[in-house]
This record gives structure tokens, C-alpha cells and sequence, in this order.
């Protein structure tokens, strides 16, 4: 679709955010690599949602276009280099954000196992102690 309104334009983010596609959840989801298809505000989190009213995007945002004029604003979207800049930022903020709650959910794995691993020494150490002595 955005191709055939501006047929130069090769922004691969941008097409993906028209076509809802890339790091939305709704389209993890839909493809079983997201657990679920909501936003961290717990709203629907597709592209519409990060462009008008999500407030991690909020400095980013777009003003609402009715459903009857969404074809529209996204070709004024596409042809003004302003608008274009800001909807990048956005998609860029949405992989950052992606990558962060992924390594900060690694990191939560990790600290658990570190745990039980710190458990399970405290208890075989203490069962050896209780052993010898």
C-alpha cells in the first residue's frame, strides 16, 4: 500500500508500521512470538495505539485520525519529512523498549536461577554441617 502511494519512498519501518507489521505486539503475537498482544499502559498494542495515544511514545505523538480518514493520514504521514522523522523515532523507541523488557526479563531468569543456586549450596551446605557435626 504505502509503495503505491509514494512509490520512492523505501522506509522499511514505515511501511511495516502502515502494514502492521514489525515490533508491535499485536503482530508478535499473531505469529506466537509474543505472549501477548498488549501494550505496557495494558492498551492493544498495535501501530495506531503507539502513534496517537500510548504514553511511552507520548512526545511522539500524532493527532487521532477518525477511521474513515486513516488511509489518508498515513500517505501525509509518508510524503512529510517532519512526521516521517517523528514515526521512526517512535518505531526506534518500540525496538529499544522490546530489547530492554527482553534483557531485563533474561536478567530476571538469571537472578531466579542464581538464587536457587545459592539455595540449594546454603542446603547442602547446611545438611553437611548438620552431617559432620
Amino acid at each position: 500500500m504505502i509503495f503505491r502511494v509514494t512509490p520512492g519512498v523505501r522506509v522499511p519501518q514505515v511501511a511495516s508500521a502502515h502494514e502492521r507489521h514489525g515490533p508491535f505486539v499485536t503482530y508478535l503475537h499473531r505469529f506466537d512470538l509474543c505472549s501477548h498482544n498488549r501494550c505496557v499502559c495494558d492498551a492493544k498494542g498495535d501501530p495506531n495505539h503507539y502513534a496517537t495515544v500510548c504514553p511511552v511514545t507520548k512526545s511522539f505523538h500524532f493527532m487521532k485520525p477518525s477511521a474513515e480518514n486513516l488511509s489518508t493520514w498515513w500517505e501525509n504521514i509518508v510524503q512529510d519529512k517532519r512526521s516521517m522523522a517523528r514515526l521512526t523515532t517512535q518505531i526506534a523507541i518500540l525496538v529499544c523498549s522490546k530489547f530492554a523488557a527482553d534483557l531485563h526479563s533474561k536478567s530476571a531468569n538469571l537472578s531466579r536461577q542464581v538464587c536457587k543456586c545459592e539455595t540449594s549450596l546454603q542446603q547442602v551446605s547446611a545438611s553437611l554441617e548438620v552431617t559432620i557435626g
